[in-house]
This record gives C-alpha cells, sequence and structure tokens, in this order.
C-alpha cells in the first residue's frame, strides 16, 4: 500500500505552459469584462445622480416661487429700480407680517405690504425681499441658483391685473462634458383671486 501513495506522487505532475498561459487568458478576459462592467455601471450612476440633483433644484426653485405667488396680493409693475416683465423679474407684492406672522394692516385698513422680487441675471436667480417697516419679514438679497437658463413668466389677463400666474424654469447643469436641461412649468392663482 506504501507503495502505492508513492507511485502516485511521483507521477504527478504540474501544468503545463500552454494550460497556464489558457487559464490567464481566461482569467484576464474576465476580469476585462467585470472591470468594463463596474466602470459602466459608475457612469451610469454619475449620470443618473446629476440628472436627479438639477431636476430636485429646478423643482425646489420652481416651488419656492410658487409658494411665494400664492401668497401675493399682486404683481407689482414696476419697485424702485425692478420692473415686472415676462422674461427675467416678478414683483410680488405679500402681505407684511408681525412676528406671530399675523397680517399687518396700514391706516385705511388695507394690507401693508413687503415685496418678494425674483430677477434672473445671467444664469443667476436672485431672491430679494423689501420689507414694509412694520413687518417682521426680514430683508433679504439672495443668489438661490447660478444655473438658470431660463425662466419665463405668464401673467393672466396681464401684469398689472394679475390673476394667474405661469412660471416656466429652465435649469442648466454643464459641470462635465454633457450638458443636462431641465425645464418645469407650474401655474399658481394668486391670493384671494
Amino acid at each position: 500500500m506504501k507503495n502505492k501513495k508513492r507511485k502516485f506522487l511521483t507521477k504527478s505532475q504540474g501544468v503545463t505552459l500552454i494550460e497556464l498561459l489558457i487559464s490567464i487568458a481566461i482569467v484576464g478576459t474576465l476580469l476585462t469584462v467585470l472591470t468594463s462592467l463596474y466602470v459602466m455601471g459608475i457612469r451610469l450612476y454619475q449620470k443618473e445622480f446629476r440628472e436627479t440633483n438639477i431636476q430636485s433644484e429646478n423643482r425646489i426653485l420652481l416651488d419656492r416661487i410658487i409658494k411665494d405667488a400664492k401668497e401675493a396680493i399682486g404683481v407689482e409693475l414696476s419697485y424702485d429700480s425692478y420692473v415686472s416683465d415676462t422674461t427675467s423679474t416678478i414683483i410680488l407684492k405679500v402681505p407684511a407680517i408681525d412676528a406671530d406672522k399675523n397680517i399687518i394692516y396700514d391706516a385705511e385698513g388695507n394690507f401693508a405690504i413687503d415685496r418678494i422680487i425674483y430677477e434672473k441675471l445671467g444664469n443667476n436667480l436672485n431672491r430679494i425681499v423689501i420689507a414694509n417697516a412694520l413687518s417682521q419679514r426680514p430683508n433679504a438679497n439672495l443668489n438661490i441658483s447660478d444655473k438658470i437658463t431660463g425662466i419665463n413668466f405668464t401673467y393672466t389677463p396681464n401684469i398689472e391685473n394679475s390673476v394667474e400666474l405661469e412660471v416656466n424654469l429652465i435649469t442648466q447643469d454643464t459641470s462635465s462634458s454633457k450638458i443636462l436641461t431641465v425645464n418645469n412649468t407650474s401655474k399658481v392663482l394668486l391670493r384671494n383671486k
């Protein structure tokens, strides 16, 4: 029995050069395929992530404009150096509020007015708040996005007598070689209209 074991051990031979080369080629091919799939997956994830982010940013900005428009009692044609138009600027007249978020009325019983202005300058969208002296709403001038390629306002029936407002917002991400553009539109009725 001992002789048989020795005979078996001495007869075992190593792997031939051809077998080794074939196995290296198979493993190399598998690694190449797996690496390619992994890289494609990463690229697809990055693309989807960018698309989701730009879509989300567009929707958040549009929702913010619509929220402010819902509070507005009207659109003002001009205020200070700002002029409402259809392609870059809107001046929303919103009721001034006190510390408890109650509406403030002036001496004649009318709403005291704060103004919220959205202004597109280049690719920047600014939100400017000009508060009434009695209002607790803070004055502000914020750049809320630098990816705006277009904003359009449609007033029904017209700017000064606006009852309904439609906002079309176009954002664009140029952070990589492929440009992503998102276009969303929303309509809103102004307060008490």
